[in-house]
C-alpha cells in the first residue's frame, strides 16, 4: 500500500462535508469543533492535514510537517457523493500505524458510514426495492 498527502480540493471536499453532516444535526462537534465558523473549517482541515501527515510519515518513515490549511468554499456545491468520496480516500490515506486508531479517525470514519447510509437510503432503487415489513 502506499500513502500521500490529499489535495486541497480533496480536503475542501472533506470539510465541507462534514460541516454539513454537523449542521443537519449529524453531531454536536468535530475534532472539538463545531465547524460553524470559517475559524472552524480551518482548524478541522489542519486536524485533518496532520492525521495525513502521521500516516505518510509511518508509512515512509518520515519525520514531515502537514502542510498549512485554509479552508476555500470553492467545492462547496460539489454534489454529496463527491465529497464523500473525497473523505473515503484520506480515510484511505490515513490508514498506516496506528491513526486508524486515533479518536479524529474513527470520527471521520463515523461520518462517512452515516453519509453513505444517507446517500445510499435516498436513491429511488432502496425507495422501491421489497423489503420493508
Amino acid at each position: 500500500m502506499s500513502a500521500f498527502l490529499v489535495s486541497d480540493r480533496c480536503m475542501h471536499r472533506c470539510v465541507s462535508l462534514i460541516t454539513n453532516y454537523l449542521q443537519t444535526g449529524g453531531g454536536a462537534t468535530f475534532g472539538g469543533e463545531t465547524a460553524v465558523s470559517h475559524e472552524g473549517m480551518d482548524r478541522i482541515g489542519r486536524q485533518l492535514y496532520a492525521m495525513n501527515a502521521r500516516a505518510v510519515n509511518h508509512r515512509y518513515n518520515e519525520d514531515d510537517k502537514p502542510p498549512g490549511y485554509a479552508y476555500s468554499p470553492f467545492h462547496e456545491n460539489d454534489p454529496d457523493i463527491v465529497k464523500h468520496k473525497a473523505l473515503r480516500c484520506l480515510l484511505y490515506q490515513c490508514s498506516e500505524g496506528d491513526v486508524p486508531e486515533s479518536d479524529l479517525f474513527k470520527e471521520a470514519d463515523r461520518v462517512a458510514d452515516a453519509v453513505a447510509g444517507q446517500l445510499f437510503s435516498s436513491t429511488a432503487t432502496w425507495r422501491d426495492a421489497d423489503g420493508w415489513g
